[in-house]
């Protein structure tokens, strides 16, 4: 009965203790709507096959041990030309704008990566950091827009 006893208390203070628990908060990437540089909710890059994504990584050195605060290893900028989204830099230990020719089927006919990639429903936040959650992810901004995308273009947006 005692041991018992002993067990639940262990556990008691194991679930007492996990609500306390903070993560380092994690470098977002940005997307630059207007020339204004917005955070996203999202990492875009995870959309890409798995087969891109890895040749990515190891070309461009994804080190996911030197920084706590970007445990993927990587942080990409992309902005939205017209009505569509381009990759513009993938930075590591540093700022990438040559992918080797392991983007070149996105290659759009002025060189640029458009991002045929993602589709899905991107929060993009500006101004102050009001809320993030202990894990370190999904931070809550001051002003949010909200762009739906599909295969890389913008079908609608809203603030």
């Amino acid at each position: 009965m005692k041991r018992i006893a002993n067990i639940l208390s262990i556990l008691a203070l194991l679930v007492a203790f996990s609500h306390n628990v903070n993560a380092t908060r994690q470098v977002q990437d940005i997307i630059i709507i207007d020339k204004v540089e917005h955070r996203l909710n999202k990492v875009l890059l995870y959309q890409l096959d798995s087969v891109t994504y890895d040749a990515l990584g190891k070309k461009l050195e994804f080190d996911k041990s030197s920084y706590s605060g970007n445990w993927r290893g990587h942080a990409s900028t992309f902005e939205v030309k017209g009505k569509k989204l381009y990759l513009n830099s993938i930075a590591t230990s540093k700022v990438h704008t040559d992918f080797n020719g392991l983007l070149d089927k996105y290659l759009d006919r002025k060189g640029r990566v458009f991002a045929s990639w993602v589709s899905g429903i991107l929060v993009c936040g500006t101004g102050e950091c009001l809320h993030v959650e202990p894990d370190g992810l999904f931070p809550v901004y001051e002003q949010e827009t909200e762009l739906v995308v599909e295969a890389g273009i913008i079908v609608s947006s809203r603030t």
